[in-house]
Order: structure tokens, then sequence, then C-alpha cells
């Protein structure tokens, strides 16, 4: 039975008491749904299907709301709409200046636009919640494709909690290989200028083919990222800083078939990625580890503890600043014989204060650097590494080179092998 009157949601929402329980039925929605403080609605397995090319705005929406929840909903939506209907953002779930929100349950299919949408809110706790196909479907449709679930706002958003929630199909409908533009983002958090976010924890999720990045991280302090899985996404995390980020902890993920595990990029100088701590995670198959671009910088913060098997690249690539690179396991790099990349750790010009120790490195291929410092890198140590490298006829550079320095005091520091 298809209840075609989406004013049968809201008349059950207004006439009831702390709970609003809908009918097991297929419910079709074109204007808003206004949520009550003190409230849980309560799908009982419902669906929701979402006329877009009807639809004002949102779907469910509330503003300067307390105490609110809503779980156990489907909600499925028609991705064929034409262009001009793209330009006009829409939400399934858009809550603004609320306190204590709870999501839990929810089945997001076949969304164009961004399913949850939270700003300026407090106290957000989101999980067990599915998302499958959300964004454009094709690469020929010039718009931005959306995301799994925004956090941000325009003053100040905290204490939030993602977890045990899947994305799966984030953005564009196209092959990984392809040159895929610059969206679709399984979680994007994002804050302007002067504005705060903080307190944000994503847990034991799995981001599964996102034409983006699995997490989009564009400011913000006091970040946990644990426990998450990254298969099939253009970048597992990205920090794209559009002011300095602080405080975040990446730990305890596994990330397959990505193009990068995480990166860091940022257009403006003296924007950097501060306290980052990436330990214990697991990078595999993937075309490289870490990089930094733009005038991104790594400045205080820790790599260590992390198992790297089969890279067709580098493990980390960028510029960095007292930051540590110890303990780590990169087994395998240099896979796509490519001779500009094929180190395994690259440390680049404006560099400083860097920690090079006790990492296991091996590879099986041929012609790689293990460790390579360009020109203008300061203050550097290089001790207690193994490093396992097929047999190279050009000398012990291979092993750590360090432009016009010499390498025999460094050498000695560390432990070669030369496999035949």
């Amino acid at each position: 039975m298809v209840e075609n009157n989406n004013q049968t949601i809201q008349a059950i929402i207004n006439c009831s008491g702390s709970k609003a329980v809908l009918n097991n039925k297929t419910y079709v929605v074109n204007t808003p749904i206004k949520l009550r403080s003190g409230q849980t609605i309560d799908g009982r397995g419902a669906k929701i299907f979402v006329d877009y090319s009807k639809l004002k705005f949102t779907v469910f929406e509330g503003t300067g709301l307390k105490n609110i929840s809503i779980e156990n909903l489907s909600i499925i939506g028609d991705m064929k709409l034409n262009i001009g209907e793209r330009k006009i953002e829409k939400y399934l779930i858009k809550l603004s200046n609320c306190n204590v929100v709870n999501i839990n349950n929810i089945k997001i299919e076949n969304s164009v636009f961004t399913p949850i949408h939270i700003s300026d809110s407090r106290s957000v706790n989101i999980k067990n919640c599915h998302f499958n196909k959300i964004g454009l479907e094709t690469l020929n449709i010039p718009e931005y494709s959306y995301d799994g679930i925004f956090i941000g706002g325009y003053n100040s958003s905290s204490d939030v909690t993602i977890s045990n929630c899947t994305f799966k199909n984030i953005g564009r409908s196209t092959p990984l290989e392809n040159d895929l533009p610059d969206d679709g983002d399984g979680i994007q958090i994002q804050v302007p200028n002067g504005a705060k976010i903080s307190d944000i924890t994503i847990s034991n999720c799995v981001f599964d083919s996102c034409t983006a990045r699995g997490i989009k991280i564009q400011s913000g302090h006091d970040i946990n990222l644990v426990n998450n899985n990254f298969n099939h996404c253009k970048t597992g995390i990205g920090i794209s800083m559009a002011n300095t980020v602080k405080k975040i902890n990446i730990r305890n993920s596994n990330f397959t078939n990505c193009q990068y595990a995480w990166a860091t990029n940022s257009d403006t100088y003296d924007v950097y990625a501060e306290n980052i701590f990436f330990v214990k995670n697991k990078i595999s198959d993937c075309q490289a580890g870490y990089r930094t671009s733009g005038f991104s910088k790594l400045v205080d913060s820790r790599i260590d503890s992390n198992e790297i098997q089969n890279l067709k690249t580098f493990f980390v690539d960028g510029v960095l600043e007292n930051t540590k690179i110890t303990h780590n396991k990169i087994y395998n790099f240099g896979l796509k014989n490519d001779p500009s990349l094929y180190m395994a750790i690259l440390i680049a010009d404006r560099s400083s204060k860097i920690n090079v120790s006790n990492n296991d490195i091996k590879t099986v291929s041929n012609s790689h650097v293990a460790i390579y410092f360009q020109e203008y890198v300061e203050n550097i140590i290089i001790e207690n590494n193994t490093i396992s490298l097929k047999n190279r006829i050009e000398g012990d550079k291979y092993f750590i080179h360090l432009t016009k320095k010499d390498n025999k005091e460094i050498l000695k520091r560390n432990k070669t092998i030369i496999n035949d």
C-alpha cells in the first residue's frame, strides 16, 4: 500500500507524545516534515520514497530542537533528475542548532543529494545507518556530487559520534581508474573560518567505493577515526584544509585498493595539519600511503606501528616538521616501477626535525630507494632501520639517500641487507 500524502506523517508527529510510530507502509514525500523536540520518530520498517522533482528542500527538518530521534526506516530516492533540478540543494534529514540528536538504523539509497546534513549542533549520535548510491550517477553532469553525511555549520558543532555505518557507491558511478572529479565523500567535516568543530568520533564504519574520499576533513580538532575500513576509495581519509587542523587520531583502520590511504592538501601557506597520529593501521594493495600536496605540511605528528603491503609507489611522500616515522613494517613498495616514485619514504624540501627510526623496510622490486631525503631538509635522525633490497650495483645510496650528504655514517646506524 502506498500512502501518497506526506501530511500523514506530519499528522502522526503532531498528534503523538514522546514517540511517533509510523505504519509499516511506503510513503511518498515531496514537502518538508517538521520534527519536534523531545520526540522519537520510530519508522517500524516504513519506507519513504522521495520524488526529487517535487521535493522542496528537505524530507525531515528541524531547527533549534532538543532531544530528537529518528530510527528504523528506509528512505529511497529517484535519481532521474534533469540538470536544473540538481542545482537546488536538498537533503533527506537536515538539522540545525539542535542538541541531543539520535539517528539510528536508517537505510538510504539512490539519493542525488546529501542524505544527512547536521549544522551547528551538539551531542549528535548517528549509528547503524547504511548509505548506498549517493550522488550523481554519471560523469557527464557538471554539478557537484553530494556526500553521505555532512557535519559543519557557521558557528560551532561538537560531540558528534558516527559508528557502525556503511557508505557504499558514494559519488559518481565511474571506475576508480578514471580521472574523477574531486567530489563524492562518505562523510564531510567542514566549518568556515571563525567557526569551530571539535570532538568528532567516527568508528567501526565501512567506506566502499567513494569516488573522492571516505572521510573529508576541512577543519576542526580533536577528531578520532578508529577501527574503520576503506576500500576502493580514491582517498581513504583526505585532510583538505581551509584552516589549520589539529589533533586527529587515525588508528586501527584498514585501507585497501585506494589511490591514497590518506592525504593532506592546502592551497594556503601557514595552514598545517598538526598533531596527527596515524598509528597501528594496515595499508595493502593501494597506489600509495600518505602524501602532502599543495602548501600542506604535517607538523608535530607521528606515523607509527603501521603494517604496509604491496604499494604501487610510496608509503610517505611529503613535507614534514617535527614528525616521527617509526616502527612501521613496509613490505613491497614501488611495484609500479615508476622511477620518480620508487621510494618507501621520501622527505621533501622544506622539511625539518624528522625522525625515521626502527622501521622494517623490504621490497622484491628492482630500482628502488628505501629512504630518500631531498636537499633542503634539516635536523634528521635515521637509525635502527632494517632495510632489505634486491641487489643494486649502483651502491649503498639506494638504501638511504641524502642529497649532497655523506651516507656512510647514517648507514652505520642502520641494518642493510641485499637480497639476490
